[in-house]
């Protein structure tokens, strides 16, 4: 054979006029070939960009990592992932301050190429959205809303499937969202606060429980920057209240000193049950109902969510029975039916058309 004769044809050998040395020289160019476009479509899938934006008064700019097909799928929408850094990544959003947050956590580990370009949750693969925010100070639950509100006007979002979380600083802020109001929790699909910095409630924690919030916190045993406690009380909080949430919340105590959890937590190659903490995330996703309950609706996420506070969304309609519904900008339902005894309020430059 070694003086055999063949060419290529749609990479398959077949025999020919050419001497196989020069086949042998075009294999192993070929494999070369192929090597560097499957190190091209990883390095493909792992792009995080930085974007300037003016989110709110407190977040000038954030890194937006879309996975691979993001661009090529027109309908589908993708789980959303956000990431808090920790006090030490404070800053302006600027060029000069926004890479203080790939320290740590998500953004970290898709700058250095180590972030799975998708995750098998129940034999399915599912590719997350990651929005990785820079605040200027200590961020208030409101400054997380308005983000999160950004990145849905402004991404292919399920907006069933929004997931927080963070470390540090950035735990306390994730547990101060999730528990700020009904909902505000019913919004998030799960969360995961790292260490998080925050003084521990029982009526949080009941409110967390009620809402059924998916819960998995983290802690180092001796961490002398944030204690052990907060995560401890806080899951006994939610657990023990009135109403438990279903499945039960959940907390990883690493036997071990220092502020560092997050290392360990992000790290996807660390599971428990099978399941690393983006694994266990995507697991979840909030089930809407349709029984609108009365009351004032102010309609700032167009959420899938009848319950008072949130709304449908723009395939769904609404019957409103004996209440208000405040409709804002850039909301769109597929009908509205408007009961005697019920009014309709619109924000200023809200551009209402009434077809009868």
């Amino acid at each position: 054979m070694e003086h055999g004769y063949g060419y290529f044809v749609a990479g398959t050998v077949c025999f020919s006029l050419i001497p196989m040395k020069y086949l042998e020289r075009c294999s192993r160019l070929a494999a070369l070939i192929l090597l560097s476009v499957c190190l091209y479509s990883t390095t493909q899938a792992q792009v995080q960009s930085p974007r300037y934006v003016n989110v709110n008064l407190n977040c000038k700019g954030f890194y937006e990592y879309l996975p691979s097909g993001y661009a090529n799928s027109p309908g589908q929408k993708f789980p959303l992932i956000v990431f808090v850094h920790g006090l030490g990544e404070l800053g302006d959003g600027s060029a000069a301050k926004l890479p203080l947050v790939l320290r740590n956590g998500p953004p970290k580990l898709i700058n250095n190429k180590t972030w799975p370009d998708s995750f098998n949750v129940n034999g399915q693969w599912h590719k997350p959205i990651v929005i990785s925010p820079q605040f200027i100070k200590w961020p208030t639950p409101g400054d997380m809303d308005t983000l999160v509100n950004y990145v849905v006007a402004n991404y292919k979002i399920d907006r069933s499937r929004i997931y927080v979380t963070g470390l540090s600083m950035g735990g306390g802020v994730t547990w101060n969202y999730a528990s700020n109001s009904t909902a505000w929790c019913r919004r998030i699909a799960a969360i995961v606060p790292v260490c998080g910095a925050t003084t521990p409630s029982t009526t949080r924690g009941a409110l967390m429980g009620k809402q059924d919030l998916p819960v998995w916190a983290t802690h180092n045993q001796s961490d002398p920057t944030v204690a052990v406690s907060n995560t401890n009380n806080y899951i006994s909080y939610i657990n023990e209240s009135a109403t438990p949430p279903d499945p039960l919340a959940r907390k990883t105590i690493f036997p071990v000193s220092g502020h560092d959890a997050w290392s360990t937590t992000y790290n996807p190659n660390y599971r428990e049950d099978g399941k690393n903490v983006y694994e266990w995330m995507l697991q979840f996703r909030r089930e809407f109902t349709s029984t609108w309950i009365g009351g004032t609706s102010t309609a700032w996420d167009n959420n899938a969510n009848w319950s008072e506070g949130i709304v449908p969304d723009a395939n769904t309609n609404v019957v409103i029975n004996n209440g208000n519904i405040i409709i804002k900008k850039n909301v769109e339902v597929k009908s509205i039916n408007i009961a005697r005894g019920a009014s309709l309020k619109v924000d200023p430059g809200f551009k209402l058309n009434i077809v009868q």
